[in-house]
């Protein structure tokens, strides 16, 4: 049999493979991966052999996998044994193997923007990294020494980060009046 098993992204999975009973010739594997929901750069794919020694019951085989920088569910794969040479045997069996992720949720960060009234600014919201799913941000404008609807026009909405990407520009129009005045500033607020 080979036996599921799992491994933090960026290590190698180790696979045991065991015989019910020794046997008395050495016994070959040969083992052929295919996608669960890992991807074919989220491990390495090339299929493996492997030989228990005569006599013997057990070895093991590694697997490496890919870190990388994307928050995301464990991902799956599927091992099977596609060939068995040990002259009369003919063993089938399965596995699943595991990639654990290890990539924390995006923070957001809310950039300064300063631009001449009436016009918009264009406020970039960027995640700390990117996620295997659209981020979903809730965004609210708030007075500062800006006063709404005078100074700007308010908004609250929500704005989506698509998967695999790290940011978006959010536009908040700003109201062009008469008076001399001081700079102004608003808050945008994400969450």
């Amino acid at each position: 049999t080979v036996d599921d098993a799992s491994i933090t992204e960026g290590g190698q999975i180790t696979f045991p493979v065991t015989l019910s009973n020794p046997v008395a010739v050495p016994t070959t594997f040969t083992f052929n991966f295919t996608n669960g929901t890992a991807g074919n750069l989220d491990y390495t794919t090339t299929p493996v052999t492997i030989t228990i020694p005569a006599n013997t019951t057990s070895s093991s085989f590694n697997v490496p996998t890919t870190a990388d920088t994307i928050d995301e569910t464990d991902e799956t794969f599927n091992v099977a044994i596609t060939t068995t040479y040990t002259g009369t045997i003919n063993i089938t069996d399965t596995a699943i193997g595991t990639i654990l992720d290890n990539d924390p949720a995006p923070t957001i960060t809310i950039g300064d923007v300063t631009v001449d009234e009436g016009d918009v600014a264009s406020v970039p919201v960027t995640l700390s990294n990117s996620s295997s799913v659209d981020t979903v941000i809730t965004i609210q404008t708030s007075n500062g020494s800006a006063i709404s609807p005078n100074d700007y026009t308010p908004i609250s909405t929500t704005i989506t980060i698509p998967a695999g990407q790290t940011s978006i520009l959010v536009p908040v129009t700003t109201i062009e009046d008469d008076i001399d005045e001081s700079n102004e500033n608003l808050n945008v607020e994400g969450t």
